[in-house]
């Protein structure tokens, strides 16, 4: 099935380019889509590509920093490596998306616990417990309420 998921969003992606653009929101989501695609099938390589096509293209520039996708592009791409076991660079992602989802959602938001949530776990993949234990907490501490 993915595959047919796969022709829908690259023949939507290919519309979306030539009539409004590289740098339309439509077209970047067209890119991220496409990107979240290839990850349920494990083609991480591909996945990466389109992710890091929806993280740039002057994405931050144009769409500015108070645009959620933004982060929520910058945080894919720290998914694609922690798939792949690159943990160190899935930080610096992760920490790079929750300092934006935070100041765009504010502290309590479900976006700010789910990327709480995947710090804490690459923290326990590095064997930084102590970190880990602390964000587990701020999690369940944002979900309860």
């Amino acid at each position: 099935e993915y595959k047919k998921v796969i022709e829908m969003f690259d023949f939507m992606l290919e519309i979306s380019t030539n009539v409004l653009g590289l740098d339309h929101m439509t077209t970047l989501r067209g890119h991220h889509n496409l990107g979240k695609a290839y990850m349920a099938m494990g083609r991480y390589d591909e996945a990466e590509k389109h992710f890091k096509i929806a993280d740039s293209n002057g994405l931050k520039e144009i769409h500015g920093p108070e645009n959620l996708f933004v982060h929520l592009a910058t945080q894919a791409l720290g998914d694609v490596q922690f798939q792949q076991g690159g943990f160190d660079d899935a930080l610096k992602f992760y920490k790079e998306a929750y300092h934006g989802m935070e100041r765009v959602c504010g502290r309590g938001a479900t976006e700010v616990a789910n990327i709480l949530d995947k710090l804490a776990e690459t923290y326990r993949r590095v064997g930084e417990t102590d970190k880990a234990t602390r964000l587990t907490r701020e999690v369940t501490w944002i979900r309860s309420k």
